[in-house]
């Protein structure tokens, strides 16, 4: 018969080998469930139960016959699991929380910087482009600073649902946004597409006047993020200069 402490070792192996690396609650809970499997020689399943229904809500459950040890092994593994991801569950809701914007549920600016690294150490031809709301603080102004928000949730959005994956969208703050595009990605039908999508929305003059400026930099090899991002921002810039000069002619 399996003593206590041999119990406890196994217990102890299990969740060491699960929680070994492990990035994420769910990496965990499949982690454990596979070398449960492993040490059992047969699947085991996850089964929860009602919140508040007692002491534990989560069973791991064999596919087949077990000796008394080894669902004793299983209990305890329950048990202990449970404990383990609520405390990686809350790890995962800090770091959601640390890497997206609260406003507009967007990456932020911690996830972009590191994404900005990752891209240019491994040299990923990548396109970057930023975007702003044109005359942003006139709809502030005028409709008042809910409406303003309303329209940058509008605006993460449609950039979010028109953004070509594998691309990724960012919220850089106040209505400064940021595309991550893949070569094959076009920033100016992009554009094209987002102000269609905006059409309806409440603008500085009234619906259908909101427009936002966007410029874009592909990464060159070697270059730094910071260079980059500087090239971007004044391709922007540059976009901004041309259609106030074309709105407003000598």
């Amino acid at each position: 018969m399996m003593s206590d402490h041999t119990t406890d070792q196994a217990l102890i192996a299990v969740l060491r080998a699960a929680a070994q690396d492990a990035c994420s609650a769910q990496t965990l809970l499949d982690r454990t469930v596979q070398e449960l499997s492993g040490r059992l020689g047969q699947p085991v399943q996850v089964q929860t139960g009602p919140e508040g229904a007692g002491a534990c809500t989560l069973r791991l459950v064999p596919q087949g016959p077990v000796t008394t040890e080894e669902q004793h092994l299983l209990d305890l593994c329950a048990g202990h699991l449970e404990l383990l991801l609520c405390q990686a569950r809350r790890g995962d809701h800090l770091e959601h929380q640390a890497r997206h914007d609260p406003l507009t549920g967007l990456l932020g600016r911690r996830a972009f910087m590191a994404d900005l690294d990752a891209a240019q150490a491994r040299f990923r031809p990548l396109t970057l482009a930023l975007l702003d709301v044109q005359r942003f603080k006139q709809i502030n102004d005028r409709y008042g600073h809910v409406e303003g928000d309303r329209v940058l949730m509008t605006l993460a959005h449609a950039l979010d649902r028109l953004c070509p994956r594998p691309g990724r969208a960012y919220r850089l703050g106040g209505d400064e946004f940021a595309l991550l595009l893949e070569p094959s990605s076009s920033p100016q039908a992009l554009l094209e597409r987002l102000h269609a999508a905006l059409a309806w929305v409440q603008g500085p003059d009234g619906p259908g006047t909101l427009r936002v400026d966007l410029g874009a930099a592909p990464l060159r090899a070697g270059e730094s993020a910071t260079d980059w991002l500087i090239r971007a921002d004044e391709a922007m810039y540059s976009a901004k200069r041309l259609l106030s000069s074309a709105a407003h002619p000598a």
